[in-house]
């Protein structure tokens, strides 16, 4: 038996117990894992604690943010969350679509990585590229499964996520081929060659490519289902290249006009990575695209 943060947690329950009495206080839970033989359970047990949950869901709630005040780390909010009901819909979902979801941390990778995503791949992708965050998928990593959870799981289906991710991936790939490209701007610094930038602009650049990708399909996010998918995955592997293209040249442009709002001022790499980490880039993209 092992206890998630289990002296924070109490504590916290006993100053939400004084805050917030609970409708009912015959019993209390506290989040744990058992590893054990596999025995039936029975169902009236699991009905009494979701009907508990649901009853008094401001008090878990309550207890959830007075047992993170900041301390908690990422490994144990995912922890928590692979106990969720839809982190496990979206394991059988992505099952159904042939890819392996790994939603607990000590789950055991399969051989084949392309057909394996971990938890936190799909939220880095899905935060970056359909919720338009993607300073917050590269530099914000441990609020993955904390503040963002909401944000990046509500509403998601496996489809969804499994594109996300192999647009995500395939921008990742086009980083690493990279170290051949010496391409430079010589009206700006040094720094905006793609080799310099595409470390920091992943999740910009995949995002753009998400945008471009369904303007192509001519179809919102919602309307991509198990059943439109595979038309999905077709035009993606048709168009990568285009979409790939076209979103590194609006990110080379975002990062020129921060340049010149500098004075045309050469950014070294911590500034370029500074303008990623405060949403600049993502500000001039979003300036540009209105205008």
């Amino acid at each position: 038996m092992r206890f998630l943060k289990g002296r924070d947690l109490c504590l916290a329950l006993r100053e939400a117990a004084k805050a917030a009495p609970l409708a009912e206080a015959s019993w209390a839970s506290v989040p744990i894992r058992i590893v054990q033989s596999e025995t039936k359970t029975g169902t009236r047990a699991t009905d009494e604690r979701k009907a508990f949950s649901t009853r008094n869901a401001d008090f878990v709630r309550t207890v959830a943010v007075l047992a993170d005040d900041g301390r908690s780390t990422s490994a144990f909010w995912r922890d928590l969350r692979a106990l969720c009901p839809e982190q496990k819909q979206l394991e059988a979902d992505f099952r159904a679509l042939g890819v392996r979801y790994l939603r607990e941390r000590d789950a055991v990778p399969t051989t084949n990585a392309r057909t394996t995503i971990p938890a936190p791949v799909l939220a880095e992708a899905v935060l970056s590229i359909w919720r338009g965050r993607p300073q917050s998928g590269r530099f914000l990593r441990s609020a993955h499964f904390g503040a963002f959870y909401d944000l990046v799981f509500r509403d998601l289906t496996a489809a969804q996520g499994l594109l996300a991710v192999l647009i995500f991936r395939k921008v990742e790939d086009r980083r690493r081929a990279a170290a051949d490209c010496g391409e430079t701007d010589p009206a700006f610094s040094p720094f905006l060659s793609c080799l310099s930038f595409l470390p920091f602009a992943t999740g910009h650049i995949a995002m753009l490519a998400g945008e471009s990708l369904l303007r192509e399909l001519g179809m919102p996010l919602t309307a991509v289902t198990e059943h439109t998918f595979p038309e999905a995955q077709a035009t993606l592997e048709a168009t990568f290249e285009k979409l790939y293209a076209e979103a590194v040249a609006r990110v080379r442009e975002a990062l020129k006009a921060c340049e010149r709002e500098r004075g045309g001022k050469a950014m070294d790499v911590r500034e370029l990575a500074a303008v990623f980490r405060r949403g600049e880039v993502l500000q001039k993209l979003r300036s540009s695209r209105e205008g």
